[in-house]
């Protein structure tokens, strides 16, 4: 990129635009990443506890956090990213920790 100084109006608001779509782009894969741990560690925890009682399975977590199961299995795949602080404490309660617990 050249130097601000030297860019017509026209030119720089290109290269903004192009730097706010890439820091999109960032912040989308930051959130994925994060996202991606979350359910992971949610899912550990779910298995775990799944090996003492077999009542925690994906549908039960999934209800008792008020989502649907295709809803959560979408968050397990990536497909659904962002989810509320609300459903984490929901999840949380219904595995017996705290929502700081998915947090690496």
């Amino acid at each position: 990129m050249e130097s601000p100084k030297n860019l017509t109006p026209t030119e720089l608001e290109k290269e903004l635009k192009k730097e706010r779509f890439r820091d999109k782009e960032l912040d989308n894969i930051q959130n994925d990443i994060f996202m991606e741990n979350v359910m992971g560690n949610i899912e550990k925890k779910r298995k775990a506890l799944k090996k003492v009682s077999p009542v925690y399975t994906q549908k039960y977590v999934a209800e008792k956090a008020g989502i649907s199961l295709s809803t959560y299995k979408n968050y397990l795949s990536g497909y659904n990213i962002g989810f509320s602080l609300r459903m984490l404490k929901n999840i949380a309660d219904t595995l017996g920790c705290k929502p700081s617990d998915f947090l690496d």
